[in-house]
């Protein structure tokens, strides 16, 4: 009995235009909330709550959910199906698959602040940034330091063909990556520091604009070299990863 399939046909320049409009929308997101919270402002409440960065309950919120699940989607999607002989790939795509559903998980479900307030009440202070703030850092520093050594021990491998045969997109991936841990480790930081004491609310909010923004750029830019790889890899031909497609 044969199978159907569903095929999903797109060029290097259709991703290309995606993360030219995601990026758009990442920058509208953080210009709405400096006009809103640093600028003139706007008189309706539910406009300032659906549009403010620092709510957990907010289209921006679930924007970010959406990316980062994608994202996930099409790394295990792909390494489910890949047409190509690159037999130790797929585990480095499931792996990074369900690392950015758990991401998504996170993010639409505040993982890391519950990992906070449980770390609070239970009296973990010396883990916790003053007033209270980033307890859910030092356990996920701790979860990615595991996760480091033990890929280095048994994924070098995988990781070194991924490399390879992707280079162009696993450096996309870093720069992406980067970008996320700078605004939801870096500027976060600042913020718990200096930023939450009520008397530089404008700063705060600037701050928060930048956070955030890097948090979703960050995604965009993964999305888009997660669409190449999977053209790359899931194309009939098998084509070579880092050929240009048009």
């Amino acid at each position: 009995m044969e199978t159907s399939r569903i095929t999903i046909t797109y060029k290097s320049q259709d991703a290309a235009k995606l993360l030219v409009g995601l990026l758009g929308l990442d920058i509208l997101f953080s210009a709405a909330h400096i006009f809103i919270f640093v600028g003139p402002g706007v008189p309706w409440t539910i406009v300032r709550e659906l549009l403010d960065l620092d709510n957990e309950i907010a289209l921006a919120t679930w924007f970010a959910t959406v990316q980062l699940f994608a994202v996930g989607a099409i790394l295990l999607l792909t390494a489910w199906t890949n047409n190509g002989k690159n037999h130790s790939l797929p585990t480095i795509l499931a792996l990074g698959g369900l690392l950015f559903v758990f991401l998504s998980a996170d993010e639409g479900g505040s993982i890391h602040e519950r990992i906070t307030l449980f770390m609070e009440e239970r009296g973990l202070d010396s883990l916790l940034f003053p007033g209270n703030h980033g307890g859910w850092i030092s356990v996920y520093a701790g979860l990615g330091l595991i996760f480091f050594l033990l890929a280095g021990l048994y994924l070098r491998r995988p990781l070194r063909r991924m490399w390879q045969q992707f280079t162009r997109e696993s450096l996309i991936v870093l720069g992406g990556f980067g970008a996320i841990a700078l605004g939801a480790v870096g500027f976060e930081i600042i913020s718990y520091l200096f930023l939450r004491s009520g008397s530089t609310t404008g700063l705060y909010h600037l701050e928060v604009a930048i956070e955030e923004f890097l948090e979703m750029a960050g995604a965009s830019i993964i999305l888009y070299a997660t669409l190449e790889i999977a053209a790359a890899l899931c194309s009939e031909e098998s084509a070579e990863p880092s050929r240009p497609r048009s």
